[in-house]
């Protein structure tokens, strides 16, 4: 017993000798005094300079630890001259007797002034590449055990913290500005307050951001998951994306995630996004999303469930999928009751388009085709009510898909202005120039209505109830190639319509009078007619009609001739003759020139020349129903002599 005794008493003053060594060591012991050393070993590690302009403090008990004040890491040579690291206060202590029983219990760690400068340069080095060995890396990998040690950290403090990212060879530069971090009591497996803000800057395209998270984090190391429940996250950006005005996200959810499995989920999410400048239509954008996302990092999956997308008088629900992040697989089904894209898409409305100034025709067009390429698409939509460019379509249905280059929107059917549209289109970039395709059968539809919404007053030639079907394709980089790349078919087919053409009337009334040998009179402003049909054949960008008809209650035409889409010109003649006449002759009236500024001619020696036959041909007729008048007349009189030659006969 005695021996027991005499050991727990030397433990014990072992204890107090050493808790008084170190009492002593603390008290004596001046790590200032060791600067130059510390910067020595330091340059000697790394060759990097190391500047300690503020105080160092250590701790042993009751709480093993040290502060720092101001200090500098250099940057690498090659680098700029601010330093790669600098920090105004760091204070990180430990509390010395849950050590001993394998628990770590720090105290609230501050970290005031931090500044980080990372950059790459144009070759692609980095000025922390000298830092990191292969082997350390190689360690890093391969050390994958969580150690077995319970955490408390009295919470975290950051200041004024700075961070540069510049990537020469990218031209990135991006600078977190302010950023300032505070959390409650952070312990393994219990929820913690955690709030953080911060400024951004971006240097091209120029844009600033202000960010705010507020969240009750929770985290457990065993099970390796992370619950961030009533996540509120608030984004304001303005820059040049957003000209003469900003874009304001708010976004609330509550978030769960497995970072083993790298697992997460977006429960009861809403995000809410306001705009206000240029970039809007007529100024301002609102739209909320709410939908539970799910992710797989690991898979690369992603889906979007109970989607519900409200937009400017706009709800579009469904649910969509993605699968591979580099080569997306979307899936989607979506629909709407009423989708208004004028609102939702900076578009000009018909009367802007028709007062603009043309857009050069020979400016490539700009296609993401290497995205376009690696897209895979499979969905369909539905829309009670669609407006674009003006115009106005219902019971829009159209299944899209996209695979290796070609995209595809087929069936594709919708009713518009009386009438029904059916068809399908493509889009199809697997070869070096892109190729389009259509093939649109409208029927019944008031034709008039739809150009006018479509092209503007100005530009709606006809109107009427029309029956048209395309079947058209083209291939090039540029409106102008579109346009000479043209081939195909279109067949028009109208009835009980006007052609809106002032120019026009002018003429056909002028031929009239001209066929009636009258004065013109005064017309209005188009040319009312019972039928119009004519065939276009297309081949290069040039349209070839040889049956081209119309009916109306004054005249009756045919036309044939070419229309160059490729140089926005025509070249055609359509011969009028009068309605009541149909047997009657027809005057020949050219239009040529370009289509926004056409000219109307009458072919005036064919014209003369037309009536002169005519003249002719009605004085023939004069001449032989004359003729057969007078010879009427003298078979008359020759019967009544040969009656009465044989009356007298018949008296012998």
């Amino acid at each position: 017993m005695k021996i027991i005794k005499y050991l727990l008493m030397a433990v014990v003053a072992f204890v107090l000798l050493f808790i008084g060594a170190a009492v002593f060591f603390v008290a004596t012991f001046d790590p200032n005094a060791y600067k130059e050393q510390i910067v020595a070993k330091v340059k000697e590690a790394t060759g990097r300079d190391l500047a300690l302009a503020g105080d160092i403090d250590i701790s042993l008990f009751p709480w093993l630890g040290f502060s720092l004040g101001s200090t500098q890491f250099g940057n690498a040579p090659g680098f700029s001259d601010a330093p790669m690291v600098s920090v105004e206060e760091v204070d990180v202590r430990v509390a010395l007797a849950p050590l001993l029983k394998g628990k770590i219990e720090a105290a609230k760690v501050k970290l005031h002034g931090l500044k980080v400068n990372l950059q790459t340069n144009a070759q692609g080095v980095t000025n922390w590449d000298d830092l990191v060995s292969e082997s350390t890396t190689e360690e890093a990998e391969s050390s994958s055990e969580t150690p077995e040690f319970e955490l408390v950290i009295n919470g975290i403090e950051v200041k004024d913290a700075e961070l540069l990212w510049q990537d020469d060879q990218a031209g990135t530069k991006i600078q977190i500005v302010s950023l300032n971090l505070t959390t409650g009591e952070v312990i393994d497996g219990k929820p913690t307050a955690v709030n953080l803000d911060l400024k951004m800057k971006n240097a091209a395209p120029l844009m600033e951001a202000s960010l705010v998270i507020v969240t009750k984090a929770l985290f457990d190391s065993r099970a390796q998951t992370l619950n961030l429940n009533g996540l509120h996250v608030d984004l304001h950006t303005t820059g040049e994306s957003f000209p003469n005005g900003a874009l304001d996200l708010d976004l609330n959810a509550d978030m769960s995630g497995n970072l083993k499995s790298q697992e997460f989920a977006l429960q009861n999410t809403t995000i809410k996004i306001a705009g206000t400048g240029d970039a809007f239509p007529e100024g301002k954008l609102d739209a909320v999303l709410q939908a539970t996302i799910d992710a797989n990092l690991e898979k690369e999956t992603l889906s979007l469930s109970s989607l519900v997308v409200s937009m400017l008088d706009t709800k579009l629900a469904g649910n969509a999928s993605v699968q591979s992040f580099d080569k997306p697989n979307i899936k989607f089904s979506l629909a709407s009751d009423l989708l208004d894209l004028d609102k939702l898409l900076p578009t000009s409305s018909a009367e802007e388009k028709a007062e603009s100034t043309p857009a050069d025709e020979n400016e490539p067009i700009e296609l993401p085709v290497e995205t376009m390429r690696d897209l895979k698409v499979n969905g369909d939509i539905t829309v009670g009510t669609l407006k674009i460019s003006g115009m106005t379509m219902t019971n829009v249905k159209a299944t899209i898909s996209a695979k290796n280059g070609l995209l595809q929107v087929t069936p594709m059917s919708m009713n518009l202005y009386g009438g029904t549209m059916k068809g399908k289109a493509s889009v199809d970039v697997r070869g070096k120039t892109p190729k389009y395709a259509l093939v649109s059968d409208l029927v019944g539809v008031q034709i008039d209505k739809l150009s006018i919404d479509f092209l503007g007053e100005k530009q709606a030639y006809v109107r009427g109830i029309s029956n048209l079907s395309l079947d058209v394709n083209t291939t090039g980089n540029s409106v102008a190639e579109l346009k000479r790349a043209l081939a195909g078919k279109v067949n028009l087919n109208a009835g009980d319509g006007a052609l809106r053409d002032k120019k026009m009337a002018t003429y056909i009334e002028k031929a009239a009078a001209f066929m009636k040998g009258r004065e013109p009179k005064a017309t209005g402003e188009e040319v009312v007619f019972n039928k119009l049909f004519g065939t276009f054949n297309i081949t290069n960008g040039l349209a070839d009609n040889k049956d081209f008809k119309l009916d109306s209650p004054l005249i009756f035409a045919k036309g044939e001739g070419e229309v160059d889409i490729g140089q926005s010109k025509t070249d055609y003649k359509i011969s009028i003759g009068l309605s009541d006449e149909p047997g009657g002759y027809a005057i020949p009236i050219t239009i040529k020139g370009p289509f926004n500024d056409l000219s109307y001619g009458i072919d005036l020696q064919a014209a003369l020349d037309a009536k002169q036959a005519a003249i002719v041909e009605k004085k023939k007729e004069e001449l032989i129903e004359e003729f057969e008048e007078k010879k009427a007349e003298k078979v008359e009189e020759l019967k009544e002599k040969l009656g009465d030659i044989l009356k007298d006969i018949k008296l012998f």
